[in-house]
C-alpha cells in the first residue's frame, strides 16, 4: 500500500456499495429527474412571466444552481458533469440508448482539432457567460436563461455528433473547466487501485469501453490519471474494468492540490481568470460599481455595454499583468538556475493563487444562498407565475437561512481557509522550483499578493451589495 493509498477510503470496496457503482441504471435514474427539471426551467422561460423573480428558470438556475456549484465542486468534484442535464440528452440520442453500453454511436467520430485540445474553448465560453450575465443581465431574464440553456444542449449534441466522445466535456464546457480545476479541493477521486494491474491490461477497458461500459467520455487512462480535472464520475470505468481494479475514493481536503501532480498552462490561465472574475462578479454589486461605470461612461463618452467591456476587460487583466510581474520578481530573488523551465513559475504559482479566488467565490455565493435562496420554495408551487399553488408554498417566502454577522463569520471563514491554502501551495511551489536557490525570498512576493488579494475580497464582503441572481 502507498502513502497515498493510506489515507484513502475505497468506497467501491465495500461489496454492496460495489455493486451500486457498478448497477448499470445507476446513472440513468439519478440523471432522469434532473432532466426533467432541465425541461421544467426551458419551459418555465419561455413560456412563464418574464419577472425572475417570481420565474423557476432564473431562480433554480442562477440563484440556487449557478451559486451552489463552486459547494458542489468542493464536496463531490466533477460529479455534476456526470449528472449534467444537457450532457445526459446528448448521450440518449447520440447512442439511442439509456443505460447500456453501445460501441456505435450517431457520431462521424472526428479527432478534435489539435488548436482546440484545450481549456481554451471553454475559458472563452466562461468569459462570454459573464459577458452575458452582468452585461446584458440574462440572469434578469426567464426568457434569456431558457435561450442560454438550450444553447448547451446544442453545444453538447453539435459536439458530440461532429466529434469523438464527449468533446464539449473535455474542451468546452465552462462548467466542467471551473469544476475541475476546483476538483483539486474535492474529498473525492477516481483511480486505479493498482497501476501494476493497469499496466498489464492489454484491452485497457477503461478507455476503449466495452459491453459492460461505454468508453470513458473524456479519454482518460486510469493507469496513468494523477489529476482529477477531467473526471466527470460517470463510472464507466467502474462498470467496464475486467479486473474490478477502480476505486472511488474519499480522500483528505485539498490533496491534490498539495501534491501537484501535473499542471497545465490552460489550467493556469483559468485559475487566474478565475482571480480577476470572481472579484469582479462581487465589485458589480457594489455602490462602487455604479459610479466606476458612470465615470467610464461620462469620461469616454461611451454606452453603457462598451463601460461594460472595457471594465470587465481591466478586471481581467489588471491581476494577471500584476501576477506576471509578482512571478519576474519571484524568479530574480529565487535565484533560479537553467534547470527551471521559464514558464513553470508562472505556470505553478498560479495554482497556489487558486484557493484566494475559490474560497472568495464559495464566500461571495455563500450570500446568495443564504440570502436568496429561499426564493425557490414559492417558485416550485408557481413555476410559471401564473398564480398556481401547486403545492401549497406560493404564499411562503422563508427568510434568510443566515444574515448579518452569522453570515460574514461564514464568509469571512472562508477567505481565512482560502489565503491558508494559499499561503502552503506558494510555500510548497518555492521550495520545488527555487529549492537550490533561495525559496523564502522567491515566496516572499508572492505570498504579498495572495494577501493583497484577499484583503480586496474582504473590502468587497464588507460593501452593501445588490443582491441579483448569479455567481
Amino acid at each position: 500500500m502507498t502513502r497515498a493509498q493510506a489515507t484513502r477510503l475505497d468506497l467501491a470496496g465495500f461489496p454492496a456499495l460495489g455493486r451500486l457503482l457498478r448497477w448499470p441504471p445507476l446513472l440513468f435514474l439519478v440523471r432522469l429527474p434532473l432532466v426533467a427539471l432541465f425541461a421544467g426551467v426551458v419551459l418555465a422561460g419561455l413560456l412563464g412571466e418574464q419577472s425572475p423573480g417570481r420565474n423557476l428558470a432564473t431562480i433554480t438556475v442562477w440563484t440556487v444552481w449557478w451559486a451552489a456549484l463552486p459547494f458542489l465542486a468542493l464536496g463531490v468534484g466533477k460529479l455534476w458533469c456526470a449528472v449534467c442535464p444537457w450532457q445526459a440528452v446528448a448521450d440518449w440520442v447520440l447512442r439511442l440508448r439509456l443505460w447500456r453500453a453501445t460501441d456505435r454511436p450517431v457520431t462521424f467520430g472526428l479527432a478534435v482539432p489539435r488548436w482546440l485540445r484545450s481549456l481554451w474553448p471553454a475559458i472563452a465560453l466562461f468569459l462570454a457567460l459573464t459577458w452575458l450575465e452582468l452585461g446584458f443581465g440574462v440572469t434578469l431574464s426567464p426568457r434569456g436563461t431558457a435561450y442560454l440553456a438550450l444553447g448547451m444542449l446544442f453545444l453538447s449534441l453539435y459536439a458530440g455528433l461532429i466529434f469523438a466522445r464527449s468533446a464539449f466535456c473535455r474542451h468546452g464546457c465552462l462548467v466542467g473547466a471551473i469544476t475541475g480545476i476546483y476538483a483539486t479541493f474535492a474529498p473525492v477521486e477516481l483511480r486505479g487501485r493498482d497501476r501494476a494491474i493497469c499496466r498489464g491490461c492489454a484491452g485497457r477497458d477503461c478507455y476503449h469501453g466495452n459491453s459492460r461500459g461505454n468508453p470513458c467520455p473524456t479519454s482518460q487512462y486510469l493507469g496513468g490519471m494523477e489529476r482529477s480535472s477531467q473526471c466527470l464520475l460517470c463510472l464507466e470505468c467502474v462498470k467496464s474494468c475486467p479486473e474490478d481494479n477502480v476505486a472511488v475514493s474519499l480522500r483528505p481536503v485539498a490533496s491534490e492540490l498539495a501534491a501537484l501532480p501535473r499542471t497545465g498552462r490552460d489550467e493556469a490561465w483559468l485559475a487566474l481568470m478565475l482571480v480577476g472574475l470572481t472579484t469582479f462578479h462581487g465589485l458589480v454589486m457594489t455602490p462602487w460599481w455604479g459610479r466606476m461605470a458612470g465615470a467610464v461612461e461620462d469620461w469616454a463618452g461611451l454606452e453603457p455595454v462598451a463601460a461594460f467591456t472595457i471594465l470587465m476587460a481591466a478586471a481581467v487583466a489588471l491581476p494577471i499583468a500584476a501576477y506576471a510581474g509578482v512571478v519576474a520578481l519571484a524568479r530574480r530573488w529565487g535565484g533560479t538556475g537553467a534547470g527551471v523551465a521559464r514558464a513553470a513559475p508562472f505556470v505553478q504559482f498560479a495554482y497556489a493563487l487558486l484557493p484566494v479566488a475559490f474560497f472568495y467565490h464559495l464566500a461571495h455565493n455563500a450570500g446568495h444562498l443564504f440570502l436568496e435562496g429561499g426564493a425557490l420554495v414559492p417558485a416550485l408551487s408557481d413555476p410559471l407565475g401564473w398564480g398556481w399553488n401547486l403545492f401549497g408554498t406560493a404564499d411562503l417566502l422563508p427568510g434568510p437561512l443566515l444574515a448579518g454577522p452569522a453570515l460574514l463569520v461564514v464568509q469571512v471563514g472562508c477567505l481565512v481557509v482560502g489565503q491558508v491554502y494559499a499561503a502552503l501551495t506558494s510555500a510548497r511551489v518555492a521550495r520545488r522550483l527555487f529549492g537550490a536557490g533561495r525559496p523564502v525570498l522567491a515566496l516572499a512576493p508572492v505570498l504579498a499578493f495572495s494577501l493583497i488579494l484577499s484583503a480586496v475580497n474582504l473590502w468587497l464582503l464588507g460593501q452593501p451589495m445588490e443582491m441579483r441572481t448569479g455567481l
